[in-house]
């Protein structure tokens, strides 16, 4: 699912 991808890449950006 797109929105999922998008979601996990927002979340591993502010942890990054």
């Amino acid at each position: 699912w797109i929105g999922l991808v998008f979601l996990v890449a927002i979340l591993n950006s502010l942890i990054s």
